[in-house]
């Protein structure tokens, strides 16, 4: 399933456990999607391979947003910010404003079946810190052309990872414990 290049901002609630079972890509490229309560949904989707790059990306650089639906503009954030050069910056994510849970480290849940994430181009910035992912089959990721700027880790429960793309994230700093070796996940 291609939903690439629509603009679309929103999902509605319930709508992604709509998507058959049986599909096995889906790619959602160049959207600007707003971070909002239905994010917990994507967690059901059962496709091997998602595609979220060029996330925030308009297809005109002078377009405005369009003005969210009254009923998502209450639940989530529709609004956008923009920075100095009138790029939106409301979906660049600081992880570190995450409250840590446990004993500190980051929870990160993904579709259990998946096996390639294609995330380049997302206009992000933050550092990486120590993540645990929850139980995965990932091979593949492709987090290119973001701006990751410290590496600090671990990344916990990477056990099927064959290939990882970080290349072009500004990064000026990794940590010797960034990714650890196979026994210790």
């Amino acid at each position: 399933m291609y939903l690439d290049s629509n603009r679309l901002q929103l999902v509605e609630p319930g709508a992604l456990f709509m998507i058959p079972k049986t599909l096995k890509k889906l790619s959602i490229a160049e959207n600007e999607f707003a971070y909002g309560e239905y994010l917990h949904e994507i967690f059901s989707v059962t496709v091997q391979e998602v595609n979220i790059s060029y996330m925030g990306m308009s297809h005109y650089l002078m377009d405005k947003e369009e003005p969210c639906d009254k009923y998502f503009s209450e639940s989530s954030s529709c609004g956008k910010e923009q920075d100095r050069y009138g790029q939106n910056t409301s979906n660049i994510i600081n992880i570190n404003t995450f409250e840590p849970h446990f004993d500190g480290l980051i929870p990160v849940v993904i579709p259990y079946q998946l096996r390639k994430l294609h995330y380049r181009h997302c206009n992000i910035r933050y550092n990486l810190p120590e993540l645990t992912l929850s139980n995965n089959l990932l091979e593949y990721i492709d987090a290119s052309f973001n701006t990751f700027y410290d590496w600090r880790g671990p990344i916990h429960n990477l056990k099927h990872l064959k290939f990882l793309d970080l290349s072009n994230n500004y990064c000026s700093n990794v940590s010797e414990i960034f990714i650890l070796r196979e026994e210790h996940f």
